[in-house]
């Protein structure tokens, strides 16, 4: 296969996401270290993502917050967007930590590693078939 042929290829979401599955599963099998690192990184973004579309609602340039009929002037809607952040962070980082120590004491790492990429996979599939399509 030539580079076209894999740029066509990777056209289809379901086959990207499982290459990107295939991916983090060799970074876990490998480097267990990186892997708790990417796998919070996704998981960071996701849960970041869902708060802040509870948050603050834009584009093209207004914004409204919590869900209000007023639009919100730059300044507010900077702050909201910080605070998303933050409260997805602190969620990712403490959700990650309750699920690797819940995953160890009840699987092997290998299961653990392939159990939570599906995980990671479907939640950034559906973040982003939700946010953009």
């Amino acid at each position: 296969m030539d580079k076209e042929d894999y740029v066509e290829l990777f056209r289809n979401p379901c086959i990207s996401a499982l290459a990107s599955y295939g991916v983090l599963a060799i970074v876990g099998l490998i480097y267990p270290n990186g892997w708790i690192f990417l796998f919070s990184i996704f998981l960071s973004y996701v849960l970041s993502d869902l708060v802040l579309n509870c948050f603050i609602r834009g584009g093209e340039g207004w914004s409204k917050i919590f869900d209000k009929n007023e639009f919100a002037c730059k300044g507010h809607a900077y702050l909201v967007f910080l605070v998303g952040i933050v409260v997805g962070t602190i969620l990712s980082s403490v959700g990650t930590d309750l699920l690797m120590t819940y995953l160890q004491s009840q699987m092997t790492w290998v299961e653990a590693v392939l159990v939570t990429d599906i995980f990671v996979v479907v939640a950034v599939l559906g973040d982003l078939l939700w946010r953009f399509y």
